[in-house]
């Protein structure tokens, strides 16, 4: 948790927002975000929330760990700009690369070129280092 709330919150980045431009800075608060950390830390996190708040767990976590071994937030290549900056295999970052943010799945990994581990993240994030593990693989990482 101590992880994932420095990256969100603490840490600036390197952002692209437009083609081979980048912003360094923190990231735009998001209040979903926010009031989902401020509801897990009072403890009052409804089924819906626990799981919205478990899967921002996974996608952060594995996101800042690809970040701390050098791949960027997301790609500044002007080709990951077209269509409306839809999944493109050949320019990605962390963030593309980390598990949805929205419910945890890694369904996008095979158009990434990326082999997920054997079954879904376990709702108590017990084998988030084997998720972590099969992306550092298939990034070379």
């Amino acid at each position: 948790i101590a992880q994932v709330k420095t990256h969100l919150f603490l840490t600036e980045h390197d952002v692209p927002v437009a083609p081979n431009q980048l912003v360094h800075g923190y990231f735009t608060p998001d209040g979903d975000i926010a009031d989902l950390w401020t509801k897990a830390e009072h403890g009052t996190l409804d089924a819906g929330a626990m799981k919205r708040f478990q899967s921002l767990m996974a996608h952060e976590y594995v996101e800042s760990h690809l970040m701390a071994s050098g791949m960027p937030y997301r790609s500044a290549n002007p080709a990951a700009w077209a269509n409306d900056r839809a999944l493109n295999p050949d320019h990605f970052g962390a963030h593309e690369a980390a598990p949805r943010s929205s419910d945890g799945t890694m369904t996008h990994w095979e158009k990434l070129g990326l082999t997920p581990p054997e079954g879904p993240i376990a709702p108590d994030l017990s084998n988030i280092e084997d998720v972590l593990n099969a992306a550092r693989r298939g990034l070379n990482l």
